[in-house]
């Protein structure tokens, strides 16, 4: 019975953390970020977004929260895609508030995808799943942060050239086509 709790509790964690972003309440959901039972993809998420929700009214506690997502953005392993997508959030969030840090976590990002197998730095969404014997609930959210052209996107306004650089060290499988000729 306890793991149908864990569950339930987790998935109510992340619609609540998904409610809190919605209605602008950055505090409820700063405080399921850092005490909700999340997963760690959830967490950086619901941190980015607070993060992003305080960028203009409160910039110091944005960067904490933004590094909160860093420090738990490297807590999922090497090879995980989700590790490469988290930082590539972060990433994206600092372009908003630390252009230095957003070029050292993009570069981090970059690392991580070339050891992760299935990462393809188009995966935008986040999501939650619930299952029992009689039932199972889905739900998802937009994570437009994690999308690695997004944040490529955002640093060009900084620094372009070295916004097509940066990338070129990724591997192949991760590159976008060249476009016809």
């Amino acid at each position: 019975m306890a793991i149908y709790a864990s569950r339930v509790r987790s998935y109510i964690d992340f619609q609540t953390a998904q409610w809190a972003i919605t209605h602008r309440n950055a505090l409820e959901a700063a405080r399921i970020a850092k005490n909700g039972e999340l997963t760690s993809l959830q967490r950086v998420w619901t941190f980015t977004q607070t993060a992003r929700l305080l960028i203009t009214s409160d910039r110091s506690r944005a960067l904490e929260l933004l590094e909160d997502a860093g420090t738990e953005a490297r807590r999922i392993g090497s090879t995980d895609p989700d590790r490469a997508r988290a930082l590539v959030a972060v990433a994206t969030g600092l372009t908003r508030a630390d252009r230095v840090r957003a070029w050292e976590t993009i570069s981090e990002a970059v690392k991580a995808a070339n050891s992760a197998e299935g990462f393809t730095g188009d995966d935008s969404r986040v999501g939650a799943q619930m299952q029992t014997r009689s039932m199972t609930m889905v739900t998802s959210a937009n994570a437009e942060d994690f999308n690695l052209l997004g944040a490529f996107l955002a640093l060009a306004r900084d620094d372009f050239l070295r916004s097509v650089e940066t990338p070129r060290v990724l591997r192949a499988k991760h590159r976008a086509p060249p476009p016809p000729s």
